[in-house]
């Protein structure tokens, strides 16, 4: 199902990555003009990267260079922090006057191919820091800013490969300007689509693509029950590429296309041996949300966290803050809206739905932001699904 793009009131370009006979080119493509008040420059910008053969199956090039030392060794990304005065309008208030768009959405779904989690053990991670985690958040669950949330482990250890938790999971990459190895927290969203941070993918202020992406989905502790995913396609909208790396951000998140991987003896689609989050656009704001993450100062980053909280304020930026104690690694993780199994009656339509991923955060006040899905989603969701026949459905 590709979704037809609606140009109201406002649009942007983006910047897009692919692997094209073994190299790897990176072109703009311009959908739709920019947004209102955040216009930003949509020039169109190419350039190339080292040589990244296909990555199917089983991640190509990109399996080859992580090694399982580099696999441990890779660090959480810092999460972005506000370093800047905000203005925040009532949550109940709607949206940020930068929102773009009609409401759109596109429907989550369970695995479709029946294969079961395999002990696959990618390295044994590192005890974690003496004293507990890197740093630990105060028991209260309540931002600084007054944001109330509940937050836990997600428990039973099991249930990180049982869907919907399954769908999500750690994104190892490379910067190729510095050679660190880093990671996020990205979810399946379509049959080989994988939705992250824009500041995962691109890095906005030395204007170059990240490589190497490798997607674990249910990672859980050093293992990959489901595999290991290498990458095609990488795309970012330009108000993430063209904003110089500053949050909030209207627009920062991305979308990777995943290749397809020898899992029992078969080569399959991400999706359909995970399954996939659905999404919708403009509904982060007055929402309740569940918001998955791997980050550093919980558990080492190794399990899955949850946490769940209301929306607390929206900024000017087209951006919604929640309370969570999440920090680094957890960049990219997504807030779902009606997470879970449904009862016995509900629409399975409005089940499991990604409003937003992981952006920012305020120094360790427990106070984090997403930006809201608009146009711009739509925009480099055309794209990704168009890229290859089967990305979606």
């Amino acid at each position: 199902m590709r979704l037809l793009c609606f140009r109201e009131k406002a649009s942007d370009s983006h910047v897009v990555s692919s692997v094209v006979s073994g190299l790897l080119v990176f072109s703009m493509v311009v959908l739709l003009p920019e947004i209102g008040m955040a216009q930003q420059n949509s020039r169109p910008v190419e350039t190339t990267n080292p040589d990244r053969r296909s990555p199917t199956p089983n991640g190509g090039s990109t399996s080859n260079y992580w090694s399982e030392e580099k696999l441990r060794a890779a660090k959480p990304l810092d999460l972005p922090t506000v370093n800047k005065p905000l203005k925040y309008s009532d949550p109940k208030a709607g949206l940020s006057p930068n929102a773009a768009g009609q409401e759109q959405s596109s429907p989550g779904s369970p695995p479709v191919e029946e294969v079961a989690p395999s002990p696959n053990i990618l390295f044994k991670p590192a005890p974690p820091p003496e004293g507990g985690a890197a740093s630990e958040p105060e028991p209260l669950a309540t931002s600084d800013f007054g944001a109330k949330y509940s937050h836990t482990r997600v428990f039973p250890s099991n249930a990180v490969s049982t869907y919907p938790y399954r769908a999500t999971g750690r994104l190892f990459f490379s910067d190729p300007r510095t050679g660190g190895n880093f990671v996020c927290t990205a979810s399946a969203v379509q049959r080989r689509i994988i939705a992250t941070a824009g500041h995962c993918v691109y890095n906005a202020t030395g204007k170059y693509f990240n490589s190497n992406f490798l997607f674990v989905p249910a990672y859980n502790n050093g293992a990959a029950p489901y595999g290991q995913w290498g990458w095609a396609f990488a795309i970012t909208t330009a108000t993430w590429a063209n904003g110089n790396g500053s949050v909030p951000n209207a627009a920062d998140y991305a979308l990777i296309e995943a290749g397809d991987t020898a899992i029992s003896g078969a080569v399959r689609r991400l999706g359909d041996v995970v399954g996939w989050f659905g999404w919708r656009t403009l509904a982060l704001a007055g929402e309740h949300s569940h918001i998955l993450g791997l980050p550093v100062n919980l558990d080492n980053g190794q399990l899955l966290q949850q946490t769940a909280a209301q929306a607390h304020r929206n900024t000017n930026s087209n951006t919604v803050e929640f309370g969570s104690p999440m920090t680094g690694g957890s960049s990219g993780g997504p807030y779902v809206l009606d997470f879970g199994v449904g009862a016995a009656g509900q629409s399975p339509g409005v089940l499991n739905q990604v409003t937003g991923v992981m952006s920012y955060g305020y120094n360790g006040s427990r106070e984090v932001g997403a930006s809201i899905l608009d146009s711009r989603w739509i925009g480099i969701w055309n794209t990704a699904c168009a890229h290859r026949a089967g990305n979606c459905n």
